[in-house]
């Protein structure tokens, strides 16, 4: 009973349709604002034959809703299930790859169930964890970000598994424009409300955010030290933008070697044109730093989540690839001495070996697929055959 109230309070706040789903010949399950982006022309995709199924309570359609009523069906797995049946599509498309339900979604043997990873994962959540019943409805392609991961995912899936690199950084020039930025922090700040809430085995938020403070506070001295400006690229949620500023503020205090950006949520472009201008990324193990390594960008990942066991095997530096703790461009030591040694060694290679070193490691930490070519190839395929 609980769930079906759940169920009518969300329905209540969100937009309904009345008119029945047409044919389509692709549904995409969950509509990032980015969606726009297979408009281009590069995707030759008609957006008449692209359905949608909001999967956040944003709509739904009366139609479907009625008949799941009538069957006694309550889920939003139902519910995308009746979907599916009335609309028939031949691809069943969804970016939500950490979304362990779209697994279990139906589709017959002439449909193709098709995922891209959206971001970079590790297994501290526990996404990689192994269903039989995955494999029921079989996911058909998965477009991954590294060579690395590929295993992990067929694991649980049985899918195949095509490595291309981040989709939206694929779909976007790399700019060989003048680098204006000298050092840029990509920020991996959360909200610090609830900064005792556990996060796994024993280590809360606000032990996430002390190592995140140390960083950047080692980082600014570092600098300052080097004679180069630091620029702080905020995250892209908007409602914490104000908290994240006042957070780096009080750890800098009204440092004029340091200067903010705020990252546009609503321009997926924007944070790629940012990054393209930096000599230096620098950071934790945000999904753009990866993205930063592959566009050609000198990166340095600083693998600084607070240690315990758990973290050292479920989250670290291109996991589920095994390096050795300090590299080249990573560190694992939040300590200062740690910090200069690698970033003074990134200042000093030239772009010449810096090509060769991207050349080496993209494979096990983010490819680059210009213009998303092998995803094309694989739609174009379907759609021909179907």
């Amino acid at each position: 009973m609980n769930k079906i109230l759940a169920t009518i309070k969300k329905i209540s706040s969100a937009k309904l349709y009345f008119f029945k789903p047409k044919k389509v010949d692709i549904l995409i399950w969950g509509v990032p604002l980015f969606i726009e982006i297979l408009k281009e022309k590069k995707y030759n995709l008609d957006f008449r034959k692209i359905g949608f199924i909001h999967i956040w309570g944003e709509s739904y359609n009366l139609n479907i809703l009625l008949r799941c009523i009538i069957k006694f069906k309550f889920s939003f797995l139902e519910y995308t299930n009746e979907y599916i049946k009335h609309t028939r599509p031949k691809i069943i498309l969804s970016f939500l790859d950490n979304y362990k339900s779209f697994y279990k979604i139906k589709k017959n043997e002439n449909q193709n169930k098709i995922l891209i990873q959206n971001a970079w994962r590790c297994d501290e959540f526990n996404i990689f964890k192994k269903d039989k019943s995955n494999f029921k409805y079989k996911v058909d392609f998965i477009f991954a970000q590294n060579e690395a991961i590929k295993k992990k995912f067929y694991e649980i899936s049985k899918a195949k598994v095509i490595p291309i690199g981040s989709f939206l950084s694929n779909d976007i020039e790399i700019k060989k424009n003048k680098k204006k930025f000298d050092v840029l922090y990509v920020s991996t700040f959360r909200n610090t409300e609830n900064k005792n809430k556990t996060i796994n085995k024993n280590i809360k938020l606000q032990d996430y955010i002390k190592s995140e403070a140390n960083l950047i506070k080692n980082i600014n001295n570092l600098c300052k030290k080097y004679n180069k400006k630091l620029y702080i690229l905020t995250t892209q949620k908007i409602y914490q933008q104000k908290e994240e500023f006042n957070f780096f503020k009080k750890l800098l205090g009204k440092e004029k070697n340091c200067v903010f950006i705020k990252r546009n949520s609503y321009d997926y472009k924007s944070a790629y044109k940012i990054v393209d201008q930096a000599k230096v990324a620098i950071g934790i193990d945000t999904t753009l730093l990866y993205e930063s390594f592959s566009r050609g960008i000198k990166t340095i990942f600083c693998d600084v989540r607070p240690k315990n066991k758990f973290l050292e095997k479920r989250r670290h530096f291109a996991w589920p690839k095994k390096y050795p703790k300090n590299g080249p461009f990573w560190l694992s030591d939040n300590k200062y001495s740690a910090i200069d040694k690698v970033f003074k060694n990134v200042l000093k290679i030239n772009d010449y070996k810096w090509k060769k070193i991207v050349l080496r490691y993209q494979k096990n930490l983010m490819l680059y697929n210009k213009n998303n070519s092998k995803f094309i190839e694989v739609i174009e395929k379907i759609l021909k055959k179907n």
